[in-house]
């Protein structure tokens, strides 16, 4: 059996291909020509093809070689390139990625395609979301989510292949982007310096990475995922006030804070909370790591 993963040097991608490589399996990933692979575990016998997804030309001939049994779709503009690319750039990065991974497995579907999405395509709300709510995003990149998943659902209807689309809350662990809130807040406790946030009461539920790529290989293998939808998050919404105490405690310090010292975005205010019932009755899966041991993984590894 093969594995194609799309967007495998990203934060997501990169795990799920090292994970997979780990356990035997003949891993493919499709990495866009020039991207760092620093993620990808170089000595795992992972399989690394330069292509631009978006480039159906490029893209087509790789896919008809491969011929994966698996895809699992995580290609998305990454977390830098969201805060300084164009906005055509990103959807080109985040939806004709898509678009272009779709028409490649027209002809030949694999026997199963995950599709990796996000739960900020969900209006925001004080209640645990569900999977067969109406999607409502009012973010940029819940936006690109939505319309790259909705380009998935109508692949399904057209091929009739099988699909199953994770959706995971606000993922951190090894391998974030450091510019991120938690990679961000680790590296000013560990230097001295000041943590400069937007808002100490902004909430998410923040779902560690090593979690995520449990669920994503169960919602690749097992038949009762087929065509269904997967919340991915631990149900729990952590306030930046919240996330700074846990780091002080681990670390044993205080922590210099600068509030609101940020300017807004249009992520401050809004708390997305996955209710992973269905998740956990059909794919047996739950959260494991809570934030506290995965915050203090990340500390003691670094």
């Amino acid at each position: 059996m093969s594995i194609l993963v799309s967007g495998g040097a990203g934060f997501i991608g990169a795990a799920l291909a090292n994970a997979y490589s780990a356990d035997g399996a003949d891993v493919h990933v499709l990495v866009r020509p020039g991207s760092s692979a620093m993620r990808i575990d170089a000595g795992g016998g992972i399989t690394r093809h330069d292509v631009d997804v978006a480039d159906l030309d490029d893209l087509a001939p790789v896919i008809e070689r491969i011929d994966p049994t698996v895809v699992i779709n995580c290609a998305a503009s990454g977390y830098e390139a969201a805060q300084t690319s164009s906005h055509l750039q990103i959807w080109r990065d985040t939806v004709f990625t898509t678009v272009s991974l779709l028409e490649a497995l027209r002809r030949r579907p694999p026997r199963r395609l995950v599709h990796v999405c996000s739960a900020l395509v969900y209006a925001p709300s004080h209640d645990p979301h569900r999977e067969d709510e109406s999607i409502g995003p009012t973010t940029q990149r819940g936006t690109l989510k939505a319309a790259a998943w909705l380009e998935v659902q109508q692949w399904q209807r057209r091929t009739g292949a099988t699909v199953t689309t994770v959706r995971p809350s606000s993922v951190y662990g090894p391998g974030e982007a450091p510019a991120r809130v938690i990679p961000t807040l680790l590296g000013a406790m560990r230097g001295g310096t000041t943590f400069r946030t937007r808002s100490a009461t902004s909430a998410r539920d923040f779902v560690h990475v090593d979690d995520v790529i449990a669920g994503i290989r169960l919602a690749a293998q097992l038949p009762a995922a087929a065509n269904r939808t997967f919340n991915l998050g631990t149900g729990i919404a952590t306030s930046v006030s919240d996330l700074i105490a846990t780091a002080e405690r681990i670390a044993g310090r205080p922590l210099t804070i600068d509030s609101e010292a940020l300017p807004p975005r249009d992520t401050d205010g809004i708390c997305v909370v996955a209710d992973t019932t269905r998740a956990q009755a059909v794919l047996g899966w739950t959260a494991r790591i809570d934030l506290e041991a995965g915050l203090r993984r990340l500390w003691a590894s670094t």
